[in-house]
């Protein structure tokens, strides 16, 4: 009868055991956080802006790094394989990104952030005028597009759109669809942080406008070492002159500083800025040609731990700047 008694009880504490075990497994399964890549800093913070408790990002490349000159690691192929969710830039941004892509052995969803944004198309002026024709740009989710720098510069292509608060709605549109796509089950969640995230982006567009309306024409050129304010610059009717193209490791020619520095002599541009990923040696050489206003360092392609960690504080940090130095 003990035998018998002890058996039955063996059996209830197994059973509920195994039970146990399958709701864990199931809560588990559902509250899960969605494991999602990004290229940059600037994109892992749009993202966590969206998803902020129901995700975990991790960036390839980091804050306060150059994506320009971005080499993998074996962590970030181990980050990538895991990864349920990558969200890239495109418009040719990661040239590196094929190749990761295959070691890493990818095979979750890939999202463009760029997708159906006005894209600008490089025009020819061989001084890199910031004002440059667009056109509208929808990209498919899948691998294509993500070719070297040099290749989309010759097709025409600018990637940094993310210098436009308007294109920025487009990518948290395109990030919001993503997640709710691969976690429905949060999709209201998700919405609502989108909606309020979007209002702070049309109040930060509202007084930027305010404050640049206050310059005058000859206030609205600005020069930097790489062309990376073109949309920037469309939104707000700046003109910006850059040492070299869209890549910032392709190198300044004696002829290209020497024909910027002509054009600030010529049209009285006030200020030249620097950027805080790029070598300042060749900017600070043209400010001290032209005697130009030195406007200090420009957030450009990563998001900084010190100055402007998240996008908001990167796009009021240099619209400060800008408006500063073009009014002195």
């Amino acid at each position: 009868m003990i035998y018998k008694w002890s058996a039955r009880v063996l059996f209830l504490v197994a059973s509920l055991s195994i039970y146990s075990g399958a709701l864990e497994a199931a809560e588990q399964k559902t509250t899960a956080k969605l494991q999602v890549v990004t290229t940059f800093s600037i994109l892992a913070d749009l993202v966590h802006q969206v998803g902020l408790e129901h995700i975990d990002v991790h960036t390839l490349v980091d804050w306060d790094e150059d994506a320009h000159v971005y080499h993998p690691t074996p962590s970030d192929v181990r980050y990538l394989a895991k990864a349920d969710l990558l969200i890239v830039n495109g418009l040719g941004f990661e040239g590196w990104l094929e190749r990761l892509i295959t070691s890493s052995k990818f095979d979750g969803q890939l999202v463009t952030a760029t997708t159906g944004i006005d894209v600008i198309k490089l025009g020819s002026n061989s001084i890199h005028d910031g004002h440059s024709a667009h056109q509208d740009h929808s990209e498919h989710d899948d691998h294509k597009g993500h070719g070297s720098h040099k290749d989309h510069e010759q097709q025409g292509f600018d990637p940094h759109a993310w210098h436009s608060l308007v294109a920025v709605e487009m990518y948290i549109q395109n990030i919001l669809n993503a997640l709710v796509k691969l976690d429905d089950s949060h999709q209201t969640y998700y919405q609502e942080n989108a909606s309020q995230y979007l209002v702070k982006l049309n109040e930060l567009a509202t007084e930027t406008s305010k404050n640049l309306a206050k310059l005058s024409e000859v206030q609205r050129n600005i020069v930097m070492p790489h062309n990376a304010f073109a949309y920037l610059a469309r939104d707000y009717d700046l003109h910006v002159y850059s040492l070299k193209g869209i890549n910032s490791e392709s190198e300044a020619s004696a002829a290209q500083i020497a024909q910027v520095i002509r054009k600030i002599k010529a049209e009285n541009i006030q200020a030249v800025f620097s950027e805080t990923t790029a070598d300042d040696r060749l900017i600070k050489l043209v400010q001290q040609e032209t005697d130009a206003f030195m406007g200090g360092a420009l957030i450009s392609g990563a998001l900084s731990r010190k100055l402007a960690p998240t996008y908001l504080e990167m796009m009021s940090y240099n619209i400060e700047r800008i408006t500063q130095a073009l009014s002195e």
